[in-house]
């Protein structure tokens, strides 16, 4: 059903309320329903006495995944491009490492065994795009087959190159709604900071646990080599390093608007689909349950997994809490961002709270 005029007072007064109660010192939420934009909302501030506005932008981690997944889906729907495809097809890989031989779609689904970096790597390499690039063609991998293991860096890298590859042409600065490199002077950056507010836990994850000293080492090694992937996220070095798997930059009204863009050309039946998933168990990075279809995360049935309903569902969280998803079977393309980090890996309070009104509001009763 349409949301009415009634309906969308109701959810910017509820919107508004939960951000208050929890904390969230910043952020955006958009909503776009058969291609029209239907709840556009801010509250909060970008930066101390700073107001966020619509086009405010705020670095959202993984959620940026979801854009260049659509890039790279873009580019199959073209058929200049398959997830049948070696790597070894598109990119300068030596012929004796097993990533030539892995395929696109095991990359996109995490399931290629190329996780992180085997040893470790010297922090500037960041911010010297071309350099770590090189360095990840000659990785190898640590699992065989296809073992899910998700890929919170590295993968963007090799996905980044994949793109330029098909297309010829350079990463691009505008990625479907992300934008990445150093900020224009006319771009309103949000800062980040820790949310205020305790947030509500929806699983046990043992993450934390596997980061710690006596963690696993790939686990550590995905998240924290180099070491200046996790710290100084508001210094301007950190902010222009093309880092494609989360560096990217966004407003809720351009995720939103990328995703339900992307909407117009999916066929849910398409054995390709975004809403189809290829991977899902134990994720041996995270050791947690985890869904995806091509490059994706897809709902699992958890309260935290809700991106979007069951049978149409796709998109990304990334860490601190900003998400976006589009939902096939309901015409739906949904972002938010914020500058209030939490600390859960999929949606946490906010994100839960959110999509649930969402879809109670719109008489949705399909199983998220």
């Amino acid at each position: 059903m349409a949301i009415t005029a009634d309906q969308r007072s109701e959810f910017s007064s509820f919107y508004h309320s939960l951000m208050r109660q929890l904390g969230d010192e910043g952020s955006a939420f958009v909503v776009f329903q058969d291609g029209r934009c239907v709840i556009n909302l801010v509250s909060g501030e970008s930066s101390p006495g700073l107001a966020w506005c619509e086009d405010t932008k705020v670095i959202c981690y993984s959620a940026c995944k979801g854009a260049l997944a659509m890039a790279i889906a873009k580019l199959v729907a073209k058929t200049e491009l398959s997830y049948r495809d070696p790597l070894g097809k598109w990119l300068p890989i030596p012929k004796d490492k097993p990533l030539a031989l892995s395929s696109v779609g095991q990359l996109m689904s995490h399931c290629s065994g190329f996780v992180a970096f085997h040893e470790k790597v010297d922090g500037e390499l960041i911010y010297d795009y071309d350099a770590i690039c090189r360095l990840t063609l000659n990785e190898s991998p640590w699992f065989s087959g296809k073992t899910l293991a998700y890929s919170p860096f590295l993968w963007g890298w090799l996905v980044s190159q994949l793109i330029e590859a098909v297309t010829g042409e350079c990463f691009t600065h505008s990625v479907a709604g992300i934008n990445y490199g150093a900020p224009s002077e006319t771009e309103q950056l949000a800062t980040l900071a820790p949310n205020l507010a305790p947030l509500k836990s929806y699983r046990e994850h043992s993450l934390k646990r596997q980061l710690g000293p006596n963690g696993d080492p790939m686990t550590r090694s995905a998240f924290m080599n180099p070491s200046t992937l996790m710290v100084g996220h508001n210094q301007s070095s950190w902010t222009s390093a093309m880092v494609p798997a989360a560096s990217g930059r966004a407003s809720a009204f351009g995720l939103a608007a990328a995703y339900s863009d992307f909407l117009r050309s999916i066929q849910k039946d398409d054995p390709v689909s975004p809403a189809t998933t290829v991977a899902q168990g134990i994720c041996q990075t995270t050791q947690t349950p985890m869904a995806f279809s091509y490059g994706f995360m897809r709902p699992q049935g958890t309260i935290d997994t809700q991106f979007g309903s069951l049978s149409g569902g796709f998109g990304h969280s990334g860490a601190g809490g900003s998400f976006a998803f589009a939902d096939i079977t309901h015409g739906l393309a949904v972002a938010y961002v914020t500058r209030s980090l939490g600390q859960a890996m999929f949606l946490d309070q906010r994100g839960v709270e959110l999509v649930t009104r969402l879809y109670s509001l719109l008489e949705i009763d399909d199983e998220l």
